[in-house]
Protein backbone atom coordinates (compact mmCIF):
# COMPACT_ATOMS: atom_id res chain seq x y z
CA UNK A 1 0.00 0.00 0.00
CA UNK A 2 1.76 3.24 -0.62
CA UNK A 3 1.38 5.73 1.12
CA UNK A 4 0.40 9.63 -0.14
CA UNK A 5 2.23 13.02 0.82
CA UNK A 6 -0.04 16.08 0.55
CA UNK A 7 2.64 18.76 -1.06
CA UNK A 8 2.29 22.04 -3.44
CA UNK A 9 4.55 22.26 -6.33
CA UNK A 10 4.15 26.15 -7.57
CA UNK A 11 1.27 26.57 -6.02
CA UNK A 12 -0.19 23.68 -7.23
CA UNK A 13 -1.36 20.94 -5.13
CA UNK A 14 -0.42 17.33 -5.94
CA UNK A 15 0.60 13.99 -4.18
CA UNK A 16 3.93 11.75 -4.51
CA UNK A 17 3.97 8.67 -3.60
CA UNK A 18 5.87 6.59 -1.02
CA UNK A 19 6.75 2.93 -1.78
CA UNK A 20 7.08 0.85 0.88
CA UNK A 21 9.03 -2.75 0.96
CA UNK A 22 5.89 -5.53 0.46
CA UNK A 23 4.95 -8.71 -0.19
CA UNK A 24 1.63 -10.61 -1.36
CA UNK A 25 -0.63 -12.09 0.74
CA UNK A 26 -2.73 -14.87 0.20
CA UNK A 27 -5.28 -16.13 3.24
CA UNK A 28 -6.17 -20.32 2.85
CA UNK A 29 -10.04 -20.86 4.00
CA UNK A 30 -10.24 -23.97 5.53
CA UNK A 31 -13.66 -25.57 5.35
CA UNK A 32 -15.00 -22.94 2.64
CA UNK A 33 -16.42 -24.75 0.00
CA UNK A 34 -19.54 -22.43 0.37
CA UNK A 35 -17.89 -18.70 1.06
CA UNK A 36 -17.29 -16.76 -2.13
CA UNK A 37 -16.14 -13.37 -0.55
CA UNK A 38 -15.02 -11.67 3.19
CA UNK A 39 -14.23 -8.70 4.24
CA UNK A 40 -10.46 -8.43 5.82
CA UNK A 41 -9.16 -5.31 7.87
CA UNK A 42 -5.18 -5.35 8.84
CA UNK A 43 -4.19 -3.47 11.82
CA UNK A 44 -0.66 -2.46 11.23
CA UNK A 45 0.76 -2.60 15.33
CA UNK A 46 3.63 -0.28 16.79
CA UNK A 47 7.12 -2.17 18.16
CA UNK A 48 4.81 -2.09 21.79
CA UNK A 49 1.66 -3.38 19.79
CA UNK A 50 -0.59 -0.37 19.62
CA UNK A 51 -2.07 0.38 16.59
CA UNK A 52 -0.30 2.46 14.16
CA UNK A 53 -2.57 3.04 11.03
CA UNK A 54 -5.13 0.49 9.60
CA UNK A 55 -6.17 -0.74 6.03
CA UNK A 56 -10.04 -1.90 5.65
CA UNK A 57 -12.49 -3.12 5.94
CA UNK A 58 -12.04 -4.30 2.53
CA UNK A 59 -14.10 -7.22 0.25
CA UNK A 60 -11.93 -9.81 -1.09
CA UNK A 61 -13.08 -12.74 -3.44
CA UNK A 62 -12.94 -16.30 -2.28
CA UNK A 63 -11.61 -19.52 -5.02
CA UNK A 64 -11.34 -22.54 -4.43
CA UNK A 65 -10.69 -21.54 -0.41
CA UNK A 66 -8.26 -18.83 -1.18
CA UNK A 67 -8.26 -15.42 -1.11
CA UNK A 68 -5.60 -12.94 -2.76
CA UNK A 69 -5.30 -9.80 -0.01
CA UNK A 70 -2.32 -7.88 -2.25
CA UNK A 71 0.47 -6.32 -1.50
CA UNK A 72 0.80 -5.71 1.75
CA UNK A 73 3.79 -3.70 4.02
CA UNK A 74 6.37 -5.40 6.01
CA UNK A 75 5.00 -5.23 9.79
CA UNK A 76 3.64 -6.42 12.20
CA UNK A 77 -0.28 -6.74 12.30
CA UNK A 78 -3.27 -7.90 13.41
CA UNK A 79 -5.50 -9.36 10.69
CA UNK A 80 -9.57 -9.35 11.54
CA UNK A 81 -12.17 -11.08 9.03
CA UNK A 82 -15.63 -11.17 8.53
CA UNK A 83 -16.55 -14.31 6.88
CA UNK A 84 -20.00 -13.69 6.46
CA UNK A 85 -23.72 -15.11 8.45
CA UNK A 86 -22.55 -18.54 9.29
CA UNK A 87 -18.52 -19.01 9.84
CA UNK A 88 -16.41 -16.92 12.28
CA UNK A 89 -12.34 -16.71 12.58
CA UNK A 90 -10.39 -15.53 15.09
CA UNK A 91 -7.91 -12.40 15.24
CA UNK A 92 -4.58 -13.15 14.29
CA UNK A 93 -1.51 -11.03 14.99
CA UNK A 94 1.07 -11.82 11.66
CA UNK A 95 4.28 -11.00 10.87
CA UNK A 96 4.45 -9.82 7.00
CA UNK A 97 8.46 -10.17 6.15
CA UNK A 98 10.28 -10.72 2.58
CA UNK A 99 8.67 -13.10 -0.03
CA UNK A 100 4.83 -14.39 -0.32
CA UNK A 101 2.90 -15.04 2.67
CA UNK A 102 0.22 -17.98 3.09
CA UNK A 103 -2.15 -17.28 6.14
CA UNK A 104 -3.87 -20.98 6.85
CA UNK A 105 -7.08 -19.41 8.48
CA UNK A 106 -9.37 -21.53 10.80
CA UNK A 107 -13.16 -21.37 10.03
CA UNK A 108 -15.35 -21.97 12.35
CA UNK A 109 -19.35 -22.22 12.54
CA UNK A 110 -20.75 -19.53 14.72
CA UNK A 111 -23.45 -19.53 17.22
CA UNK A 112 -26.81 -17.95 17.31
CA UNK A 113 -27.74 -15.10 19.48
CA UNK A 114 -31.70 -14.05 19.42
CA UNK A 115 -34.25 -12.62 21.54
CA UNK A 116 -37.35 -10.17 21.26
CA UNK A 117 -37.82 -6.82 21.15
CA UNK A 118 -40.89 -5.58 23.96
CA UNK A 119 -42.02 -2.42 25.11
CA UNK A 120 -42.44 -1.68 28.97
CA UNK A 121 -46.14 -3.19 28.44
CA UNK A 122 -44.64 -6.51 27.39
CA UNK A 123 -45.66 -5.81 23.54
CA UNK A 124 -43.70 -6.93 20.59
CA UNK A 125 -41.69 -3.93 18.94
CA UNK A 126 -41.50 -4.41 15.05
CA UNK A 127 -38.82 -2.49 13.23
CA UNK A 128 -36.55 -1.91 16.16
CA UNK A 129 -32.72 -1.05 15.32
CA UNK A 130 -30.92 -4.26 17.10
CA UNK A 131 -27.32 -3.76 17.01
CA UNK A 132 -24.52 -6.75 18.46
CA UNK A 133 -21.17 -5.23 19.51
CA UNK A 134 -18.45 -7.18 20.80
CA UNK A 135 -17.08 -6.48 24.22
CA UNK A 136 -13.41 -5.99 24.30
CA UNK A 137 -11.38 -5.28 27.94
CA UNK A 138 -14.75 -4.66 30.18
CA UNK A 139 -15.95 -2.49 27.75
CA UNK A 140 -18.93 -2.35 25.03
CA UNK A 141 -17.67 -1.22 21.75
CA UNK A 142 -20.90 -0.17 20.64
CA UNK A 143 -22.25 3.47 19.18
CA UNK A 144 -25.64 4.85 18.36
CA UNK A 145 -25.26 3.40 14.86
CA UNK A 146 -23.58 0.91 13.12
CA UNK A 147 -19.60 1.39 12.70
CA UNK A 148 -18.18 0.36 9.23
CA UNK A 149 -14.68 -0.88 10.99
CA UNK A 150 -16.36 -2.83 13.49
CA UNK A 151 -15.79 -6.27 11.80
CA UNK A 152 -17.77 -7.85 14.64
CA UNK A 153 -21.04 -5.68 14.84
CA UNK A 154 -23.78 -6.98 13.18
CA UNK A 155 -26.89 -5.02 13.13
CA UNK A 156 -30.59 -6.19 12.31
CA UNK A 157 -34.48 -4.63 12.48
CA UNK A 158 -36.57 -6.37 14.75
CA UNK A 159 -39.58 -8.66 12.64
CA UNK A 160 -43.12 -7.71 13.03
CA UNK A 161 -43.24 -9.96 15.95
CA UNK A 162 -40.42 -8.04 17.97
CA UNK A 163 -38.14 -11.24 16.88
CA UNK A 164 -34.15 -10.90 15.97
CA UNK A 165 -31.36 -13.61 15.17
CA UNK A 166 -27.92 -12.90 14.52
CA UNK A 167 -25.83 -16.23 13.27
CA UNK A 168 -22.75 -16.96 12.72
CA UNK A 169 -21.46 -15.38 16.23
CA UNK A 170 -17.98 -15.87 17.53
CA UNK A 171 -16.83 -16.87 21.18
CA UNK A 172 -16.79 -13.82 23.01
CA UNK A 173 -19.09 -11.44 25.15
CA UNK A 174 -21.33 -8.68 23.57
CA UNK A 175 -23.75 -6.37 23.97
CA UNK A 176 -26.76 -6.56 22.05
CA UNK A 177 -28.61 -2.89 21.85
CA UNK A 178 -32.24 -2.33 20.78
CA UNK A 179 -33.42 1.36 19.60
CA UNK A 180 -36.22 2.93 18.16
CA UNK A 181 -36.91 6.81 17.07
CA UNK A 182 -38.81 7.22 20.15
CA UNK A 183 -37.02 5.29 22.56
CA UNK A 184 -33.70 5.82 24.83
CA UNK A 185 -31.45 2.25 23.35
CA UNK A 186 -31.85 -0.78 25.82
CA UNK A 187 -29.13 -3.32 26.16
CA UNK A 188 -28.73 -6.88 26.90
CA UNK A 189 -25.11 -8.33 27.66
CA UNK A 190 -24.50 -12.15 26.34
CA UNK A 191 -21.47 -14.38 26.76
CA UNK A 192 -20.75 -17.23 23.79
CA UNK A 193 -18.47 -19.97 24.96
CA UNK A 194 -16.47 -21.76 22.34
CA UNK A 195 -18.17 -24.82 21.04
CA UNK A 196 -21.37 -24.18 23.07
CA UNK A 197 -24.97 -23.26 22.31
CA UNK A 198 -26.35 -19.73 22.55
Amino acid sequence: FPDTIDVALDGAATQLYVLRKSTRVWLDLAGSDDLDSLRARLVLLDANGEVDSEFGPRNFAVVRGEAYIGLVVIGRYRLELDVGDQYFADPQIITVAGGDLRIAISLSRGQVVYGKVVDEMGAPVAGADVNLWKIASGVARYRYGASPNDLSAKAIESDDTGSFSFTGVGPGSYAVVATTAETYPAKIEVSIKRDSAS
